[in-house]
């Protein structure tokens, strides 16, 4: 059986399993379903929206969702890193209700939506766990899927590779639970029918990940140093992250991607040259949320050349949470200037 037989990129269950399967089970926990690490390597950059209206509501009351997600999202850095290739991981024990192989990894954006009907999920795997819980893992690399339906899975075992398939615009795994009555389960709260967000009590992930998913609303995925201006697709290709930059280059420009920019939001790029001397001060006040925000500040060359050593960007997020108290991101970076 395929996941064209099963997945509807929703989820839909084999008949009386709602009758005979428990709802939770104490043996149903979640193990890391990808081969990263948590803030460097890759990132949540969406949670199951838990609002039932057309408004967004993650389990911390935030924004980082979209209308009627139903998925935790675990993106990669950038399309580089996707292609190295990053495992998908068996979060529980299973069985392999279905797959789906052969579609292309590309960005969904760039094609007609009718192109991917009924298929939104992409490249993907359905496992069924011994509670009845089905865990859904979609847009997987083309032609990486490692299992085939009725295989038998153990927890951490390879499923295949992150991929771009599907509807999607980043590389990411979106990982979907329902339970045997077919309803939404947000991993970090339960059943959503049953939830509401700021009052998470249950979490099913593992006790020894429980940190590293932890829940994180604005986050730097990935920055660099580079001698022109950069676009953002390049950078999503990764290029335009380089180590070292020559006296006589035409431009320094310091660039960064970020995730989770809300609404007034005070974005600073501050760069210095070796002696100190501040060479670029730029800042943007956001006028609406933004799920990835791309920030570059930058001088060009004029006629002397770049002192050689060590150039610093000082990157800050400043958010206004309430009438007393500020939440900051403040981060430094490096590059050196080097006539080697």
């Amino acid at each position: 059986m395929t996941l064209f037989g099963i997945l509807l990129f929703g989820l839909i269950l084999v008949g009386g399993l709602a009758v005979i399967m428990p709802l939770y089970s104490a043996t149903f926990l979640l193990d890391m379903p990808m081969d990263c690490e948590m803030g460097k390597t890759c990132f949540i950059q969406n949670y199951v929206d838990l609002d039932a209206s057309n408004k967004v509501l993650d389990y911390r009351c935030g924004p980082l969702s979209y209308d009627g997600h139903k998925g935790t999202d675990i993106r990669l850095v950038n399309l580089a890193q996707m292609r190295e290739g990053v495992k998908v991981l068996a979060a529980t024990d299973g069985k392999v209700l279905g797959i789906r192989d052969g579609m292309p990894d590309r960005n969904a954006k760039h094609f007609p939506r009718e192109s991917i009907k009924d298929k939104e999920c992409g490249n993907g795997v359905l496992i069924e766990h011994a509670t009845g819980m089905h865990i859904q893992y979609c847009h997987m690399m083309l032609s990486s899927i490692a299992v085939k339906a009725g295989d038998r899975v153990k927890s951490g075992e390879n499923l295949g590779k992150v991929g771009l398939s599907g509807m999607t615009e980043f590389p990411h795994l979106h990982l979907e639970i329902r339970n045997a009555k077919g309803e939404t389960i947000d991993p970090y709260v339960g059943a959503i029918s049953q939830a509401a967000c700021g009052k998470s009590t249950r979490n099913l992930w593992k006790p020894n990940i429980r940190k590293a998913m932890d829940y994180v609303a604005t986050g730097v995925l990935q920055h660099g140093f580079t001698d022109r201006v950069p676009t953002v697709d390049a950078v999503r290709m990764g290029k335009h992250a380089l180590d070292s930059i020559k006296p006589d280059a035409g431009a320094l420009v310091f660039w960064a991607e970020m995730f989770g920019i809300r609404t007034g939001d005070v974005v600073t790029s501050l760069v210095t040259d070796a002696s100190g001397e501040v060479i670029v001060h730029y800042s943007q006040t956001l006028d609406r949320d933004k799920a990835v925000y791309f920030q570059m500040a930058g001088k060009r060359r004029q006629e002397a050349l770049w002192k050689t050593g060590t150039y610093t960007a000082h990157l800050t997020v400043r958010r206004k949470t309430d009438k007393t108290n500020w939440l900051e991101i403040d981060q430094f970076y490096k590059v050196v200037v080097t006539g080697e």
